[in-house]
């Protein structure tokens, strides 16, 4: 999945946190969801310019990754947040950075958040 950002207003510097990062599983909390057996997440930022890809695998060995047309990413300070609608429901995914580890926090089917930590590769 790739979502796109473009602002010319953006000032900050974000290439800190570009990069392929990669599931660590036993950091997650599903919440009843399907478990992700591997997922990586790819941040390229260029000229006030964020993609976000993603390619996720779970359990049963289906593949989710493609673009969304519905996503919007945008950057409040360090933490980056994609938001999707998808048949009429939104999700948002929220990302924060530490050094060596990304956290991703989403919001799962009835509020039930899903915690996903990856690595830098």
């Amino acid at each position: 999945m790739a979502f796109v950002l473009s602002s010319a207003a953006m000032t900050r510097d974000h290439s800190a946190f570009t990069g392929t990062w990669t599931l660590i599983p036993a950091k997650c909390t599903f919440s009843g969801q399907p478990v992700l057996r591997t997922a990586r997440v790819t941040i390229v930022e260029d000229r006030h310019v964020t993609i976000v890809k993603r390619r996720l695998i779970d359990e049963a060995g289906t593949v989710h990754d493609g673009n969304e047309p519905n996503s919007r990413v945008k950057w409040e300070g360090d933490v980056l947040k994609v938001t999707t609608i998808r048949d009429g429901v939104t999700t948002t995914e929220t990302y924060t950075f530490a050094e060596d580890s990304m956290t991703a926090l989403i919001d799962g089917p009835e509020g039930r958040p899903i915690t996903l930590v990856f690595a830098r590769k």
